[in-house]
Protein backbone atom coordinates (compact mmCIF):
# COMPACT_ATOMS: atom_id res chain seq x y z
CA UNK A 1 0.00 0.00 0.00
CA UNK A 2 3.23 2.49 0.61
CA UNK A 3 3.94 1.72 -2.86
CA UNK A 4 0.73 3.19 -4.14
CA UNK A 5 1.17 6.59 -2.19
CA UNK A 6 4.24 7.13 -3.26
CA UNK A 7 3.71 6.61 -6.66
CA UNK A 8 0.00 8.21 -7.00
CA UNK A 9 1.91 12.18 -6.61
CA UNK A 10 3.91 11.32 -9.19
CA UNK A 11 1.69 10.43 -11.53
CA UNK A 12 -0.84 13.34 -10.38
CA UNK A 13 1.71 15.90 -11.41
CA UNK A 14 2.91 14.22 -15.34
CA UNK A 15 1.95 16.82 -17.77
CA UNK A 16 2.06 16.61 -21.71
CA UNK A 17 4.02 19.54 -22.23
CA UNK A 18 3.54 19.12 -25.97
CA UNK A 19 0.03 21.22 -26.46
CA UNK A 20 -2.11 18.94 -28.99
CA UNK A 21 -4.55 21.50 -29.68
CA UNK A 22 -8.64 20.19 -30.18
CA UNK A 23 -11.58 21.97 -29.14
CA UNK A 24 -12.23 19.00 -26.71
CA UNK A 25 -9.09 19.70 -24.78
CA UNK A 26 -10.17 23.86 -24.79
CA UNK A 27 -10.94 25.33 -21.03
CA UNK A 28 -14.69 25.35 -20.80
CA UNK A 29 -16.52 29.19 -19.97
CA UNK A 30 -17.37 27.66 -16.85
CA UNK A 31 -13.40 27.31 -15.38
CA UNK A 32 -12.61 30.79 -16.86
CA UNK A 33 -13.22 32.95 -14.05
CA UNK A 34 -11.12 36.36 -15.29
CA UNK A 35 -13.44 38.45 -16.98
CA UNK A 36 -11.04 39.73 -19.41
CA UNK A 37 -10.32 36.00 -20.23
CA UNK A 38 -13.63 35.34 -20.99
CA UNK A 39 -14.52 38.30 -23.21
CA UNK A 40 -10.94 37.77 -25.25
CA UNK A 41 -12.32 33.74 -26.00
CA UNK A 42 -14.40 33.37 -29.26
CA UNK A 43 -16.34 30.59 -27.51
CA UNK A 44 -17.32 32.28 -24.45
CA UNK A 45 -18.84 35.62 -23.37
CA UNK A 46 -19.88 37.43 -19.83
CA UNK A 47 -23.85 37.05 -19.37
CA UNK A 48 -26.22 40.18 -17.70
CA UNK A 49 -24.49 38.50 -13.75
CA UNK A 50 -21.02 38.35 -15.26
CA UNK A 51 -20.42 34.77 -15.12
CA UNK A 52 -18.44 33.66 -17.99
CA UNK A 53 -21.20 31.50 -20.80
CA UNK A 54 -21.25 29.55 -24.06
CA UNK A 55 -21.45 31.76 -26.96
CA UNK A 56 -24.64 29.66 -28.35
CA UNK A 57 -23.99 29.71 -31.66
CA UNK A 58 -20.50 27.54 -31.31
CA UNK A 59 -22.43 24.82 -30.59
CA UNK A 60 -23.95 22.65 -33.09
CA UNK A 61 -27.14 21.95 -31.39
CA UNK A 62 -27.75 26.24 -32.03
CA UNK A 63 -28.55 25.35 -35.15
CA UNK A 64 -31.18 23.19 -34.39
CA UNK A 65 -32.85 25.16 -31.75
CA UNK A 66 -32.55 28.47 -34.07
CA UNK A 67 -34.24 26.47 -37.16
CA UNK A 68 -31.64 27.67 -38.95
CA UNK A 69 -29.77 24.31 -40.82
CA UNK A 70 -29.45 25.59 -43.65
CA UNK A 71 -26.05 27.25 -41.61
CA UNK A 72 -24.85 24.08 -39.88
CA UNK A 73 -22.01 23.72 -42.29
CA UNK A 74 -20.71 26.87 -41.93
CA UNK A 75 -19.70 26.26 -38.64
CA UNK A 76 -16.63 23.32 -39.42
CA UNK A 77 -17.65 20.67 -37.10
CA UNK A 78 -20.95 20.44 -37.98
CA UNK A 79 -22.70 18.56 -40.04
CA UNK A 80 -26.01 17.92 -41.08
CA UNK A 81 -27.45 13.57 -39.68
CA UNK A 82 -30.54 12.97 -40.04
CA UNK A 83 -32.12 16.55 -40.40
CA UNK A 84 -30.33 17.70 -37.35
CA UNK A 85 -27.13 19.26 -36.92
CA UNK A 86 -24.41 17.40 -35.08
CA UNK A 87 -20.91 17.03 -34.15
CA UNK A 88 -18.46 16.09 -36.78
CA UNK A 89 -15.77 14.00 -35.15
CA UNK A 90 -14.19 12.67 -38.37
CA UNK A 91 -14.38 13.18 -42.08
CA UNK A 92 -15.10 9.91 -43.16
CA UNK A 93 -18.40 10.18 -41.83
CA UNK A 94 -19.11 11.84 -44.95
CA UNK A 95 -19.52 10.65 -48.19
CA UNK A 96 -18.86 12.54 -51.67
CA UNK A 97 -18.02 11.65 -54.77
CA UNK A 98 -16.27 15.15 -55.78
CA UNK A 99 -14.45 17.53 -54.23
CA UNK A 100 -17.15 19.76 -54.42
CA UNK A 101 -19.71 17.44 -52.67
CA UNK A 102 -18.05 17.16 -49.54
CA UNK A 103 -17.09 20.48 -49.64
CA UNK A 104 -20.71 21.61 -49.54
CA UNK A 105 -20.85 19.16 -46.52
CA UNK A 106 -18.58 20.49 -44.50
CA UNK A 107 -15.86 22.90 -45.29
CA UNK A 108 -12.94 20.79 -43.42
CA UNK A 109 -13.62 17.76 -45.66
CA UNK A 110 -13.57 19.52 -48.81
CA UNK A 111 -11.28 16.46 -50.70
CA UNK A 112 -12.92 13.01 -52.12
CA UNK A 113 -11.37 10.08 -51.61
CA UNK A 114 -12.90 6.68 -53.45
CA UNK A 115 -16.75 8.20 -52.26
CA UNK A 116 -15.19 8.97 -48.90
CA UNK A 117 -14.67 12.34 -47.39
CA UNK A 118 -10.74 13.31 -46.45
CA UNK A 119 -9.69 16.32 -44.62
CA UNK A 120 -9.52 19.37 -47.42
CA UNK A 121 -6.19 19.11 -48.85
CA UNK A 122 -4.64 22.71 -50.30
CA UNK A 123 -5.06 21.50 -54.03
CA UNK A 124 -8.93 21.47 -53.70
CA UNK A 125 -9.07 25.07 -53.30
CA UNK A 126 -9.88 26.42 -56.43
CA UNK A 127 -10.04 30.16 -56.12
CA UNK A 128 -8.06 32.71 -53.45
CA UNK A 129 -10.82 33.23 -51.46
CA UNK A 130 -11.47 29.90 -50.13
CA UNK A 131 -7.46 29.28 -49.77
CA UNK A 132 -7.14 31.87 -47.72
CA UNK A 133 -9.99 31.05 -45.56
CA UNK A 134 -8.35 27.94 -44.95
CA UNK A 135 -6.35 29.18 -42.35
CA UNK A 136 -8.93 29.04 -39.66
CA UNK A 137 -8.55 25.33 -40.16
CA UNK A 138 -6.18 26.05 -37.13
CA UNK A 139 -8.10 28.66 -35.50
CA UNK A 140 -10.92 28.00 -32.78
CA UNK A 141 -13.88 26.89 -35.58
CA UNK A 142 -11.70 24.17 -36.22
CA UNK A 143 -8.92 23.60 -33.77
CA UNK A 144 -6.10 21.24 -34.55
CA UNK A 145 -7.47 20.03 -38.55
CA UNK A 146 -6.25 20.25 -41.99
CA UNK A 147 -3.41 21.65 -43.64
CA UNK A 148 -2.48 25.43 -43.54
CA UNK A 149 -2.97 26.46 -47.26
CA UNK A 150 -1.86 29.90 -49.03
CA UNK A 151 -2.50 31.13 -52.51
CA UNK A 152 0.74 31.17 -55.12
CA UNK A 153 0.09 34.13 -56.82
CA UNK A 154 2.20 33.21 -59.20
CA UNK A 155 1.20 30.02 -60.64
CA UNK A 156 -2.42 30.84 -59.15
CA UNK A 157 -2.75 27.80 -57.08
CA UNK A 158 -3.47 26.81 -53.32
CA UNK A 159 -0.54 24.93 -52.02
CA UNK A 160 0.81 23.57 -48.78
CA UNK A 161 2.08 26.40 -46.31
CA UNK A 162 5.29 27.13 -46.58
CA UNK A 163 6.92 29.97 -44.67
CA UNK A 164 10.07 30.25 -46.82
CA UNK A 165 7.59 30.12 -50.00
CA UNK A 166 5.83 33.49 -48.75
CA UNK A 167 6.14 36.68 -49.40
CA UNK A 168 6.86 39.36 -46.83
CA UNK A 169 3.48 40.96 -47.30
CA UNK A 170 1.68 37.55 -46.80
CA UNK A 171 3.68 36.34 -44.09
CA UNK A 172 2.23 38.72 -41.83
CA UNK A 173 -0.97 37.79 -42.08
CA UNK A 174 -0.33 34.18 -40.72
CA UNK A 175 0.54 35.17 -36.92
CA UNK A 176 1.84 33.33 -34.83
CA UNK A 177 2.77 30.90 -37.75
CA UNK A 178 5.48 32.98 -39.77
CA UNK A 179 7.78 35.30 -38.93
CA UNK A 180 9.86 38.29 -40.78
CA UNK A 181 13.29 37.62 -39.86
CA UNK A 182 16.00 39.54 -41.68
CA UNK A 183 13.76 40.76 -44.34
CA UNK A 184 12.41 37.39 -44.91
CA UNK A 185 9.49 34.72 -44.45
CA UNK A 186 10.73 32.17 -41.84
CA UNK A 187 8.59 29.32 -39.63
CA UNK A 188 7.61 31.46 -36.33
CA UNK A 189 9.49 30.45 -33.31
CA UNK A 190 8.93 32.08 -29.67
CA UNK A 191 12.89 33.17 -29.40
CA UNK A 192 12.11 35.66 -32.75
CA UNK A 193 9.12 36.55 -31.39
CA UNK A 194 8.79 40.31 -30.51
CA UNK A 195 7.98 41.36 -27.14
CA UNK A 196 4.10 42.16 -28.18
CA UNK A 197 3.57 38.85 -29.94
CA UNK A 198 5.16 36.94 -27.02
CA UNK A 199 2.46 34.16 -26.25
CA UNK A 200 3.03 30.89 -28.30
CA UNK A 201 3.51 29.68 -32.12
CA UNK A 202 1.93 26.68 -34.17
CA UNK A 203 4.08 23.66 -34.45
CA UNK A 204 3.80 20.00 -35.85
CA UNK A 205 3.64 18.51 -39.04
CA UNK A 206 0.19 19.95 -39.85
CA UNK A 207 0.69 22.84 -37.61
CA UNK A 208 -1.73 21.27 -34.65
CA UNK A 209 0.54 21.99 -31.76
CA UNK A 210 1.68 24.70 -30.06
CA UNK A 211 4.75 25.56 -28.07
CA UNK A 212 4.22 28.10 -25.46
CA UNK A 213 6.51 31.28 -24.97
CA UNK A 214 7.18 33.46 -21.81
CA UNK A 215 8.76 36.45 -21.42
CA UNK A 216 11.94 36.60 -19.41
CA UNK A 217 14.28 39.50 -18.75
CA UNK A 218 12.77 40.84 -21.65
CA UNK A 219 14.04 38.35 -24.42
CA UNK A 220 11.27 35.94 -25.71
CA UNK A 221 11.91 32.43 -24.78
CA UNK A 222 10.24 28.88 -24.83
CA UNK A 223 8.33 27.73 -21.81
CA UNK A 224 9.43 24.59 -20.63
CA UNK A 225 6.46 23.79 -19.07
CA UNK A 226 3.31 25.51 -17.30
CA UNK A 227 5.58 26.41 -14.05
CA UNK A 228 7.21 29.03 -16.22
CA UNK A 229 3.60 30.47 -16.82
CA UNK A 230 2.20 33.04 -14.48
CA UNK A 231 -1.66 34.41 -13.92
CA UNK A 232 -1.26 36.74 -16.71
CA UNK A 233 0.30 34.40 -19.34
CA UNK A 234 -1.32 30.86 -18.12
CA UNK A 235 -4.49 30.84 -20.15
CA UNK A 236 -3.65 32.80 -23.81
CA UNK A 237 -0.20 31.78 -24.20
CA UNK A 238 -1.31 27.71 -24.45
CA UNK A 239 -4.12 28.65 -26.36
CA UNK A 240 -7.42 28.26 -23.61
CA UNK A 241 -6.04 24.72 -22.47
CA UNK A 242 -4.69 25.83 -19.22
CA UNK A 243 -5.79 28.02 -16.20
CA UNK A 244 -4.46 29.26 -13.31
CA UNK A 245 -5.18 28.11 -10.08
CA UNK A 246 -6.03 29.85 -6.78
CA UNK A 247 -3.02 27.40 -5.34
CA UNK A 248 -1.35 29.71 -8.08
CA UNK A 249 -0.46 26.96 -10.80
CA UNK A 250 -0.84 27.22 -14.11
CA UNK A 251 -2.37 23.59 -14.79
CA UNK A 252 -4.50 21.58 -17.44
CA UNK A 253 -7.99 22.52 -17.92
CA UNK A 254 -8.31 18.49 -17.93
CA UNK A 255 -6.44 18.38 -14.68
CA UNK A 256 -9.28 17.71 -12.58
CA UNK A 257 -10.79 15.18 -14.42
CA UNK A 258 -7.43 13.16 -14.41
CA UNK A 259 -7.32 13.70 -10.56
CA UNK A 260 -10.58 12.33 -10.11
CA UNK A 261 -9.82 9.30 -11.98
CA UNK A 262 -6.26 8.77 -10.43
CA UNK A 263 -8.41 9.08 -7.21
CA UNK A 264 -10.79 7.28 -7.52
CA UNK A 265 -8.24 4.21 -9.27
CA UNK A 266 -6.47 4.61 -5.81
CA UNK A 267 -9.66 4.20 -3.75
CA UNK A 268 -10.24 0.84 -5.82
CA UNK A 269 -6.97 -0.21 -5.10
CA UNK A 270 -7.08 0.24 -1.57
CA UNK A 271 -9.89 -1.58 -0.77
CA UNK A 272 -9.21 -4.49 -3.36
Amino acid sequence: MIIYLILLPYQLTQANWNIQIQYSTLCTCKQINQPYLCSSSQFCQLDLDFECTEVLNYNCSYFNEQTVLYLCSQLDRCFLKDDKCVELNNCTELTGLTDQECYQKSNRCGTSLNNVCQLTQCKSYLNENDCNKSLFNIRFDNVGYGNVCYWNNLIQQCENLLCENVSVDQCQQYTNLCQIVNNLCTWATCPNSSIENCNFVWEGSQRNAIQPCVLINGICQNANGPQDLNAKDCTQNTLYTYIYTSENNCQSCQYSNQLYMQILLFIILLYY
